[in-house]
């Protein structure tokens, strides 16, 4: 399965990094995934950034409401980002389907 296919690693000095295999490997092959690892007591946490698509993203992102001279930071930046990274790059999902798949979200 796919939890198989993503495994953190250390690199030569010692660092975390992700290596993929399989399908996921081939679907992420343009993408640099950073990895940050931290832990306190018997609690381990990590964190991994999507560079490249995180970035064209963003830039579509703005992109929208450039024109417009202003935008409202959360709704229409912050609270879309996470989403159009985890829908359209991870799991592919049209981005068109998505107010269908979260209207109910704030209800």
């Amino acid at each position: 399965g796919i939890h198989r296919d993503i495994e953190v690693i250390s690199d030569m000095w010692g660092r975390p990094k992700v290596r993929l295999t399989g399908a996921i490997a081939e679907h992420l092959a343009d993408v640099a995934i950073h990895v940050s690892l931290t832990h306190e007591g018997d609690t381990a946490a990590a964190v991994a950034a999507l560079e490249i698509p995180a970035r064209a993203y963003a830039a579509d992102l703005v992109a929208r409401f450039a024109a417009q001279g202003h935008c409202e930071y959360v709704a229409d930046f912050a609270a879309q980002l996470p989403g159009l990274i985890l829908f359209q790059h991870i799991l592919p999902v049209p981005v068109a389907t998505l107010p269908t798949l979260f209207k109910d979200i704030d209800a």
